[in-house]
């Protein structure tokens, strides 16, 4: 079975792009996707980009049979990864740069068993508006950004970040808030 796609006229894809699955994708206005994208939409997945939205070289997007959901005038850094197994959602005005790692699961490991064998999480992950999120991050399954925050670059995003926040560190913590008289 073929992917469901919805391209808007004034949307370019690249022609290296590889797009597999029978899932659901939709591209819209005057948004790019980038040479040497990786869109994979499992056998029920839904990829949605909205308008005036960037995936830039090399990045990959890989819905799971989940969701992802980017909004407008998101950009997806070089190289970063998108895993929507427990759904994603980038709300509006999001700058991801490259080498970021966000992924919507996680492994169980509760017992002896091989950790490979316990199942996973899918709690979901949410980005808020206006949100910058630094080189080399990484945010893991179930966290929420609050709208504004920064996380600086290499950060572990592990728990829900408030808004207008600046995060740093492994695990990322907060160190500033944004508007605060120094």
């Amino acid at each position: 079975m073929k992917a469901d796609l919805e391209l808007h006229s004034t949307s370019y894809v690249d022609p290296s792009v590889r797009i597999i699955g029978s899932g659901f994708f939709k591209l819209g206005r005057y948004s790019v996707i980038e040479p040497n994208v990786f869109i994979d939409l499992g056998q029920n997945g839904s990829i949605t980009i909205g308008d005036r939205a960037k995936v830039k070289y090399g990045a990959v997007l890989r819905a799971y049979d989940g969701t992802i959901e980017i909004k407008n005038r998101v950009s997806i850094g070089e190289y970063s990864l998108c895993a929507g197994h427990g759904g994603l959602i980038i709300k509006d005005n999001v700058i991801i740069a490259g080498h970021c790692y966000i992924t919507a699961s996680g492994h169980i490991y509760d017992s002896e068993i091989a950790t490979r064998f316990q199942g996973e999480t899918c709690k979901g992950i949410e980005i808020g508006e206006n949100c910058w999120v630094g080189a080399n991050a990484t945010i893991l399954d179930g966290v929420k950004l609050g709208k504004g925050c920064i996380i600086g670059a290499g950060a572990v995003v592990n728990k829900a970040i408030s808004e207008h926040t600046i995060n740093v560190g492994i695990p990322s913590r907060t160190v500033k808030f944004i508007g605060e008289i120094e």
